[in-house]
């Protein structure tokens, strides 16, 4: 969560974000990812461009974009802290959001909806054509064993190897 609000280049079709470190590049080089826009109602473009507006965000600035929650009573209203959002505290808003929709919350952290991600992505990227390179430069795994540990293939996905035999 060491993401600063300067780190984020927005575009009117896509977002581009600079991962300064991560524990995955092996080179200390950093990485940009890109995000396009797609426009539906979990656009993470639209999402960012939402949450900048209501937190008050100066793109320019070097605050960091996820930052602890603090509730003011006397607004009843949340705000955000200083202080960057710590790993914790981010899996236990998860859990908190799943359980108040009523899902199970238990099976679920961080790492589920990087899987779930992931595996959006791969099962697309079987009908678009494009590269598993892209899917590995994106999610910033430097093996194949480390990407295939978060992408589970989907039953249509499985089913698609053999949609088009002959009988």
């Amino acid at each position: 969560m060491d993401i600063q609000a300067s780190d984020i280049v927005v575009f009117d079709d896509h977002l581009e974000i600079n991962v300064k470190h991560s524990k995955t590049d092996q080179y200390r080089q950093g990485n940009n990812v890109f995000i396009s826009k797609s426009g539906g109602l979990a656009c993470p473009h639209s999402l960012l461009a939402r949450y900048f507006s209501a937190a008050s965000i100066d793109l320019s600035s070097s605050a960091h974009i996820f930052r602890t929650p603090k509730f003011v009573k006397k607004g009843n209203l949340y705000t955000l802290g200083p202080r960057r959002l710590s790993y914790t505290r981010c899996r236990e808003l998860i859990k908190e959001s799943l359980s108040a929709i009523g899902i199970n919350s238990i099976p679920y952290s961080t790492h589920s909806l990087r899987s779930g991600g992931a595996t959006f992505i791969a099962d697309n990227l079987m009908k678009s054509g494009a590269s598993d390179r892209l899917l590995m430069l994106h999610g910033q795994w430097k093996s194949e064993k480390a990407k295939n540990m978060y992408v589970k293939d989907s039953l249509e996905s499985r089913l698609q190897l053999t949609k088009y035999f002959p009988t």
